[in-house]
């Protein structure tokens, strides 16, 4: 659990959640609470994109950014567009499901994480890292 690393890290930063359904952000509020890590976790119910332009809005910068909240090429492709403005030069940004076999399959058209990942992130921003398990690494230059 993410929120633990944090706990134990001599940096004390907080971990953002953000999930559309309100009975996943419960979940882990519940998690967190058992675990005694509320303090090192925010949740927030709502679209990722509409998220990501409050924090740009606030000024909000992160070192670190895993997207797997959709598999459908609009909501990813929307968030790539707006990563930058919330991401530090050097940040590092990881997209679950990446590689996942349905992005190629036609009878999963609701799968396209790697074509919207590859359409969506700029490249004169982003370098492209590696392939960790199912999962792309991406750093902002």
């Amino acid at each position: 659990m993410m929120p633990q690393a944090v706990s134990r890290s001599r940096r004390k930063n907080t971990i953002y959640t953000v999930d559309l359904q309100r009975r996943c952000i419960k979940n882990t509020d519940k998690n967190l609470r058992s675990a005694r890590l509320i303090n090192y976790g925010n949740t927030i119910c709502g679209d990722a994109t509409a998220i990501v332009k409050q924090f740009a809005g606030r000024n909000q910068k992160f070192r670190f950014v895993f997207i797997d909240h959709s598999h459908a090429y609009d909501p990813v492709y929307t968030v790539c567009r707006e990563l930058q403005n919330i991401m530090v030069p050097g940040a590092f940004c990881l997209f679950h499901d990446f590689n996942d076999a349905r992005n190629r399959e036609s009878s999963h058209n609701g799968y396209a994480v790697y074509q919207a990942v590859q359409q969506g992130l700029d490249p004169k921003t982003f370098d492209f890292y590696g392939i960790y398990g199912c999962a792309a690494l991406y750093r902002v230059k």
